[in-house]
């Protein structure tokens, strides 16, 4: 009964309340993403340049302080976020695009494609990290990262698909491991549910509320430290093959003097 009352309750609102409702949603959504884009480029620039610092460090320096990092990422960091936002408006017109042909993919394929489609994930996600190493690390423009990235990556194909494998295997089981507590969420609300018949939902829904408030910060923290060993990684990575680069032989072309 509480249930129906709910929704009949919902059904008498105007749609103009609706429509308003939504507009304000959308573009609370719009602001939302865009200050969680500028602080997710502010984390990933600073890991990346804090990993850079530190590696160049003495053995016997000081730490690192967040001060210097912050300070150091000031040349790069509009260019990070501009090559973030743009891969987000980018991806969202493609995904729009793509979406009906995705679903087809899916469907025909009894959900195996799905697996064809976490490599090709993969892989945007490293040209990203690369890119954004490059920028941070060669102080480059944002066309000129990507081909750095692109050279660096079909030069070492090899000790990339290596590192690759590694991570981001090991960052997928981890990340399911991070997100289970999550599972737990919705059980209070749904056996409530079941045990009453759907007649009411107090109880199960405040706990279910309260769960995610205790689990959500912890599954945010825990995924954000994966995620910055994953970016330290791909930059000390990255640093070794550039040293690689660097060190390499170069083959000059034997020129013969006639006379």
């Amino acid at each position: 009964q509480a249930l129906e009352d709910f929704l009949q309750t919902m059904a008498e609102i105007p749609v103009v309340v609706w429509v308003v409702l939504a507009l304000m949603l959308i573009v609370a959504g719009v602001i939302l993403s865009i200050i969680a884009l500028m602080v997710g480029t502010l984390g990933t620039s600073g890991v990346i340049k804090g990993t850079i610092l530190a590696e160049k460090a003495e053995a016997d320096a000081k730490p690192v302080s967040l001060g210097t990092v912050f300070k150091a990422i000031k040349p790069y960091y509009w260019k990070v976020f501009l090559l973030n936002f743009g891969l987000r408006v980018l991806g969202t017109i493609v995904g729009f695009l793509l979406v009906i042909p995705i679903i087809f993919l899916v469907v025909c394929t009894c959900f195996l494609g799905l697996f064809l489609l976490i490599p090709v994930a993969w892989f945007i996600e490293l040209m990203v990290n690369f890119t954004t190493i490059a920028i941070i690390e060669e102080n480059l423009g944002i066309f000129d990262g990507i081909k750095r990235a692109w050279r660096m990556i079909t030069r070492h194909l090899g000790d990339v698909l290596v590192m690759f494998l590694i991570l981001g295997v090991g960052q997928l089981i981890l990340g399911l491991v991070i997100a289970l507590p999550l599972v737990v969420v919705p059980l209070p609300l749904v056996f409530e549910l079941i045990v009453t018949g759907f007649e009411t939902l107090s109880f199960g829904l405040v706990f279910s509320v309260l769960l995610f408030i205790v689990f959500m910060p912890l599954v945010i923290f825990l995924s954000g430290v994966l995620r910055a060993y994953v970016l330290t990684s791909w930059t000390l990575t990255y640093r070794q093959l550039e040293a690689e680069d660097e060190l390499a032989p170069i083959v000059l072309a034997d020129g013969n003097d006639e006379g």
